[in-house]
């Protein structure tokens, strides 16, 4: 049984290209390597998986019945932790159900508050306000 923890991804990487690619010689342009570093770890990985993986051929490399069959899972596990690593970090209001506290006066709830809720009625209704009042002169050294 294979460990994740003995696994290099990068070879994952190359596995995924060289099925989709059929050539080593593209597949280092893509990885930004030279060829024979491509060679040289498409042999770890047949040694790590006991299978040559890929034929040569007239028409290129040609994937194995073991490389046919481990392709699509390992792309797809490719896939998820490139999107996993590459969610975007921006804030939507219109879809984001966050609660927010806010420090405030009571002037400041009476006069700001109505118009900020009204406002995220429309633009954020997901979003909740929590408020705490303040007597204290100096709000913005407390928060």
């Amino acid at each position: 049984m294979k460990r994740l923890s003995e696994i290099d991804i990068n070879l994952l990487v190359l596995f995924d290209l060289l099925y989709q690619e059929q050539n080593t010689q593209r597949v280092a342009l893509r990885l930004g390597i030279t060829q024979p570093a491509v060679s040289h770890a498409l042999k770890r990985l047949r040694r790590m998986l006991d299978d040559e993986l890929f034929e040569r051929t007239s028409r290129g490399l040609m994937p194995t019945p073991l490389a046919t069959r481990l392709h699509p899972p390992v792309a797809q596990a490719l896939a998820q932790l490139q999107q996993a690593l590459n969610r975007p970090d921006d804030f939507d209001p219109t879809t984001s159900e966050r609660l927010f506290s806010l420090a405030m006066t009571d002037i400041g709830e009476i006069v700001f508050l109505p118009r900020l809720l009204e406002h995220l009625a429309r633009e954020a209704p997901g979003i909740r306000l929590s408020t705490v009042r303040s007597h204290h002169e100096d709000l913005k050294k407390e928060m």
